[in-house]
C-alpha cells in the first residue's frame, strides 16, 4: 500500500475509504497468490501426473479479473495509473491543484458512469440467471460484480481528490 499520508482526510469518509481500499488491495493479492497455487496445480496434475485440471483455467480467469477489479481503488488512490500531465504541468502552480481536482471530479463521473452501466449488467446477469461459457460454469454476476465494485469505489476516491485532497500526481506519468 501507498503511504498517502500528505492528502488531506475528510474525516470518517476518508478513513472509511482508506479501510476498505486497503482491504480491497489485500484481498487483490490474496487473488494473486491464489492464481500461482492454482497454476502450480495446473501444471502439477498436467505433468507429472497426466491429468490436467479441468477447473483451474476457468478459476484463474475468474480471479484475475476480481484481482485487477479490487487492486483498482489503490491504483487510483496512489496515482498508479498511466496519465498524460503534459498540460497541467504547464500551469502556473496555482491553477495546477484547481485543474488536477477538475480532473478528478471528471474522473469520478467517468467511473460512475461506467459502475452505473455494469451495475445493469449485474442485475441483467442476475435476473436471467446467465451463467459464464466455461467448462466450470458460474452466475456470471458473480464474475462482474467485482468490475461494479472496483468502479464504484475508484469513483470514491476520485470524488475524494476532487473536493478534500490534493489529487496525486501520476506515478507513471507521460510528458
Amino acid at each position: 500500500m501507498t503511504d498517502v499520508s500528505m492528502q488531506s482526510r475528510p474525516g470518517i469518509f476518508g478513513r472509511l475509504l482508506d479501510l476498505l481500499i486497503e482491504a480491497s488491495a489485500i484481498a487483490a493479492t490474496a487473488g494473486l497468490a491464489a492464481i500461482v497455487v492454482m497454476y502450480s496445480i495446473e501444471i502439477f496434475s498436467r505433468y507429472f501426473l497426466n491429468a490436467p485440471t479441468t477447473w483451474a483455467n476457468d478459476f484463474i480467469v475468474f480471479t484475475l479479473c476480481a484481482s485487477i477489479f479490487l487492486m483498482m481503488p489503490e491504483i487510483t488512490r496512489s496515482g498508479g495509473h498511466v496519465a498524460v500531465t503534459l498540460l497541467t504541468d504547464l500551469l502556473p502552480v496555482r491553477l495546477r491543484l484547481a485543474a488536477r481536482r477538475l480532473l478528478a471530479l471528471i474522473g469520478c463521473g467517468v467511473c460512475l458512469f461506467a459502475a452505473y452501466i455494469s451495475l445493469q449488467a449485474n442485475i441483467n446477469q442476475y435476473v436471467n440467471d446467465l451463467q459464464t461459457v466455461t467448462t466450470i460454469q458460474a452466475p456470471k454476476w458473480m464474475v462482474t460484480v467485482f468490475i461494479t465494485y472496483g468502479l464504484l469505489v475508484s469513483a470514491m476516491e476520485f470524488l475524494r481528490q476532487g473536493l478534500w485532497a490534493e489529487p496525486p500526481a501520476s506515478a507513471t506519468s507521460i510528458g
